[in-house]
C-alpha cells in the first residue's frame, strides 16, 4: 500500500471515529420554520395559479395545505391510536 493510500485509509478512520463520538443533533426549529416559509411561498403562487382574485378564505386555505405538506415532507409523525 502507497503511503498515500495510507494515508487516506488513515483519514477516514479519523473521520469515522469524530463521527462515532459525536450524535448528531437537528435544529428542529430552524427545519420547521424553514419548511413553514416554504410552505407559505408555495401556498401563496399556488392560490394566485388560476386567478389574480382569490377569495380570502381559497388563500387561507392553500396556504394550510401547503404549510402542512412541507412540514410532512420533513417530519414523520407517529400513527394515531387507534379509537375502540
Amino acid at each position: 500500500m502507497s503511503n498515500e493510500s495510507k494515508d487516506s485509509a488513515k483519514g477516514s478512520k479519523e473521520l469515522k471515529r469524530s463521527v462515532d463520538s459525536a450524535p448528531i443533533v437537528v435544529r428542529t426549529y430552524d427545519v420547521l420554520y424553514q419548511a413553514v416559509e416554504s410552505g407559505v411561498s408555495r401556498g401563496m403562487r399556488r392560490a394566485y395559479k388560476h386567478t389574480q382574485t382569490p377569495s380570502e378564505d381559497d388563500i387561507e386555505l392553500t396556504l394550510i395545505d401547503c404549510v402542512m405538506e412541507e412540514i410532512c415532507e420533513w417530519f414523520n409523525f407517529p400513527a394515531p391510536d387507534p379509537i375502540d
